[in-house]
């Protein structure tokens, strides 16, 4: 019984941790519109086509990647989804061309719907269903904590930083995804 609580613990704290943080960078757009329009090449059209590139490439790649995790092990899909996102946020505010804005904001709404699917199969998977029932609900309220994180980041930081700091997190949390999920594996707990 200890084993299998403190298993459902590593797993369920890596799901729920990693699952808020890409709900962070989901809503850094819409918290920092106000200060991007400021500048010249931002405009309320420009932002809203951004935001409808990523959720678009968001649904289409719901429907792809749902059927490579099934073919695909977790650890790649998780591991592959926060590094790209998390590579693509850091460049957007690099970036002055409207065409690498669309690019960045493709793959990041196309890597974000890499995550959903495996990180609720890594835990139904591994963990008791007492207590995949307990992560899996934890993990939706981690969904209604990111927008409020994401607020909160863009309230003592220029919209710039805001996306550097989610982005290097995302790509931090993509690495130790990808590392846990091996050593989790190897010990046979996934």
């Amino acid at each position: 019984m200890k084993k299998s609580l403190s298993n459902a613990v590593r797993i369920g704290s890596l799901s729920i941790f990693a699952y808020l943080a890409s709900y962070v960078t989901r809503n850094i757009l819409s918290v920092s519109t106000p200060e991007m329009i400021k500048e010249s090449i931002f405009t309320k059209e420009y932002v809203g086509l951004l935001s409808s590139i990523c959720f678009v490439f968001y649904a289409v790649g719901q429907l792809l990647n749902g059927f490579a995790g099934d073919k695909i092990h977790p650890k790649y899909m998780i591991g592959t989804g926060f590094c790209i996102s998390g590579l693509f946020t850091i460049m957007v505010p690099l970036a002055y061309n409207k065409a690498f804005h669309c690019l960045c904001f493709a793959m990041i709404g196309y890597s974000l719907s890499m995550l959903r699917g495996p990180i609720t199969k890594v835990i139904s998977e591994s963990t008791d269903i007492r207590y995949a029932r307990v992560i899996c609900t934890l993990l939706n309220m981690a969904g209604f904590a990111g927008p409020v994180l994401a607020s909160i980041l863009s309230l003592f930081f220029n919209w710039r930083a805001v996306f550097e700091i989610s982005g290097a997190v995302t790509l931090a949390i993509g690495i130790i995804n990808y590392i846990l999920i091996s050593v989790f594996s190897a010990s046979e707990q996934i």
